[in-house]
């Protein structure tokens, strides 16, 4: 079983040349990045490279990437904007089919496809990390953000601001009386 160490000086870190995969034990791939070769539009900071950790596997012509892409960024929460750490790590299952030409490629945009005798796994490692990096960050599951009246944090103490004040466009509903 052969281990390839991808990333290092010279080497294209996502380009996988199909005859270096045993038929029968497949290849092994490490590939150690920058966060930012991976997702420069995230505009997150990493703080340890990217580890992604691949099995690759070969069927005649078909070809299967299984393994995880992982690493730790550093993200403002939703609530408080607070800065904190977070691990993403995301499980890549990808197929790899050659290219050919009767298939109407823009029909096919859920298929991963390969010409030659290489394969680019930029785009599924790509997709797969920017998936995993979360929409609204929490840097707890109770945080309870900051005051809307005065921006204190109101994780560290509360703030003192009245609680009951009522939105006035809600203002007619309090007067509302329900009959059970």
């Amino acid at each position: 079983m052969e281990r390839k160490r991808y990333g290092k000086k010279g080497d294209h870190p996502f380009v996988v040349d199909i005859n270096d995969i045993d038929e029968e034990s497949g290849l092994y791939i490490e590939i150690r990045r920058p966060f930012e070769a991976f997702l420069p539009e995230e505009g997150k900071t990493s703080l340890e490279p990217v580890n992604a950790d691949l099995h690759v596997t070969r069927f005649g012509e078909d070809i299967y990437i299984k393994g995880t892409v992982k690493t730790t960024v550093e993200v403002e929460c939703s609530r408080c904007l607070a800065g904190y750490t977070e691990t993403i790590e995301a499980q890549v299952d990808a197929h790899f089919f050659p290219k050919m030409e009767e298939i109407d490629m823009e029909d096919s945009s859920e298929y991963n496809f390969y010409e030659g005798e290489t394969v680019d796994l930029y785009q599924t490692l790509h997709d797969g990390l920017g998936l995993a990096v979360p929409l609204k960050p929490l840097c707890r599951e109770d945080c309870k953000g900051l005051c809307p009246k005065c921006g204190a944090d109101l994780n560290a103490a509360e703030c003192g601001c009245s609680k009951k004040e009522i939105d006035g466009r809600l203002a007619v509903l309090k007067n509302l009386k329900l009959d059970k």
